[in-house]
């Protein structure tokens, strides 16, 4: 029986090659070789008289390239009527590392319109809790199931401790910290914002709330006063525009150690 090509699925594939393609027609179970362009691809199984799957070899360039399958016996060649497009490959972008010194933070007293940022910072990480209740029932037998009612967030970092070398002033954005931890009611507030520094859009993580405050000394050594400072959301986290995207002096010092 004579060859015969109906259509063949998909049509496209990049020029890595290795794209499986199926073939419906008639008289299928003769094909020897299939060929796309110049160069044999590889078929998969065993044909049969109305379908047969082959691989794409790989291709220098996209382009298109004719799909030929032959009859060595027969001495039949029958093309398809679409050629098989090769599109150009995609190598993945290399990734590169971020640090945990992406994030910057900054703070006010409440009712402050300035935001004053915090420098000194050794270590951040924000984090988010889970409150979640048991939502089981009978018919999930021995598994159980849970739903999250409540989420909250904290923001743990530690600074340096470190005087003005010519004012001899603590860095100010540390005493609005300070100045809260050991307070009760709406003095114990602040705002914050935490940001990462090496953002490129303004849509790259930026988060603001207000929060207590916990202020607790290391005890230090003789090189270094370290704080390990908690913050505990009161409410909500919201996200917010990027603020390096409008102030790039806000990402100083990102990418050192």
């Amino acid at each position: 029986m004579a060859i015969v090509i109906t259509s063949y699925t998909p049509t496209t594939g990049d020029t890595n090659g290795g794209t499986s393609c199926t073939v419906t027609g008639t008289g299928l179970d003769v094909v020897d070789a299939v060929f796309v362009g110049n160069t044999e691809a590889e078929i998969v199984g065993t044909p049969t008289a109305t379908s047969l799957t082959f691989k794409t070899p790989a291709a220098d360039s996209a382009g298109n390239q004719n799909v030929t399958l032959v009859d060595v016996a027969g001495d039949e060649a029958v093309t398809a009527s679409d050629p098989f497009v090769y599109t150009t490959a995609t190598t993945p972008e290399t990734l590169v590392n971020t640090l945990a010194n992406k994030w910057g933070v900054r703070v006010r007293k409440l009712g402050d319109t300035t935001w004053t940022k915090v420098r000194g910072l050794t270590t951040a990480k924000p984090g988010l809790n889970y409150s979640t209740e048991d939502d089981s029932d009978f018919e999930s037998g021995i598994w159980q199931s849970t739903f999250t009612n409540g989420i909250g967030w904290s923001l743990g970092f530690t600074v340096k401790r470190g005087r003005g070398a010519t004012s001899g002033n603590y860095d100010p954005g540390q005493q609005i910290i300070l100045a809260a931890h050991d307070k009760t009611g709406s003095d114990s507030l602040i705002e914050v914002q935490w940001y990462d520094r090496s953002a490129t859009s303004a849509d790259d993580e930026a988060y603001q709330g207000t929060t207590t405050v916990e202020w607790a000394p290391q005890g230090g050594n003789k090189t270094s006063d370290k704080v390990d400072v908690t913050l505990n959301g009161q409410g909500a986290r919201t996200k917010i525009t990027n603020p390096v995207i409008g102030d790039p002096t806000l990402a100083a010092g990102y990418g050192s150690n």
